[in-house]
């Protein structure tokens, strides 16, 4: 707790209401005896935020799949394409995606 005189209320004022907004209580004294006691105002608990859990979303979107290499390489191309443009390596892969995909088995006629 700290003390604080009547002409230290007038004349440092500044100070005091600092000790105050930094939670600490001031005993004003008067004439070596003291008077009064201030106290900051009590702050109330707003509600609690949420937390994100961002584990538990990825989780949810996209479950325990692994991503192959040439994903990972096509998600990057995907978005390194509005920044930089296209490198070359960057034009290829993208190039393989808009191939058509080759058939797994051909009609027998």
């Amino acid at each position: 707790m700290r003390t604080a005189t009547l002409a230290d209320l007038r004349n440092r004022f500044p100070q005091v209401l600092a000790w105050l907004e930094q939670g600490e209580e001031v005993e004003i004294i008067r004439r070596g005896k003291p008077v009064a006691c201030l106290v900051g105002p009590k702050t109330k608990a707003g509600p609690a935020i949420p937390k994100i859990d961002f584990a538990a979303q990825n989780k949810q979107i996209w479950g325990n799949r692994v991503f192959s290499l040439k994903e990972v390489e096509q998600m990057r191309a995907f978005e390194l394409e509005g920044e930089e443009g296209l490198s070359r390596h960057q034009f290829s892969l993208r190039a393989e995606l808009l191939q058509p995909p080759t058939p797994c088995f051909q009609a027998v006629e």
